[in-house]
């Protein structure tokens, strides 16, 4: 499979990528409990679980402020919470681990839209 190079790419529009990739592979936890694919269940977790650690490890929690000690601890709880889908096939907590991660990867969204239209240059418009 042919990786896009993400050296090129703004670092929110990394991170956007890292949560769909996060919870894509969640919820293929999730569809792999209805299947009844323990193995497949197993290594979709372990991804989640792996670009989860990498964000989290990315947050400087030596600092004081309050956004990154909350997603921290979401970061956390998701992390404490994952290990369930797998050994007790339990479909709700990908549900709850989605609904934690959808408004942070929205936040990242519009934080690399806001990216995106800076990265543009300045186009003067003549008044008619």
């Amino acid at each position: 499979m042919n990786q896009p190079d993400l050296s090129t790419e703004r670092p929110t529009a990394v991170i956007v990528r890292l949560f769909d990739r996060i919870i894509a592979s969640i919820e293929h936890a999730s569809a792999c409990c209805l299947s009844g694919d323990i193995e497949g269940r197993y290594h979709a977790v372990v991804a989640a679980t792996d670009l989860l650690v990498a964000l989290h490890d990315g947050l400087d929690l030596d600092s004081s402020d309050a956004w990154t000690q909350q997603t921290g601890s979401i970061y956390r709880a998701i992390l404490g919470e994952l290990p369930k889908v797998i050994i007790q096939s339990d479909r709700s907590v990908a549900a709850k681990a989605v609904r934690a991660l959808a408004p942070l990867r929205s936040a990242w969204a519009e934080a690399d839209a806001a990216a995106a239209m800076a990265d543009r240059p300045f186009i003067a418009v003549a008044a008619e």
